[in-house]
């Protein structure tokens, strides 16, 4: 649901990202995991949304509610 919330704020530039749904930070099922991992498939790549400006290259999104 959040990736959906997320592409749909950045959807002018959905063809520069990549998402991963539920993302585990370690090898094993027990490992920390994110919501939504946010990759960047190009450097310095300038996205006009609040949510974005402190994007880099990897971000991790992690929603507590």
């Amino acid at each position: 649901m959040l990736s959906g919330v997320l592409k749909i704020e950045l959807e002018e530039c959905l063809e520069e990202l990549e998402f991963w749904e539920e993302y585990h930070l370690g090898k094993s099922k027990d490992s920390l995991r994110v919501d939504v991992l946010i990759i960047e498939k190009r450097s310095n790549l300038y996205i006009p949304k609040q949510i974005a400006e402190k994007f880099q290259t990897y971000n991790l999104i992690e929603y507590c509610g």
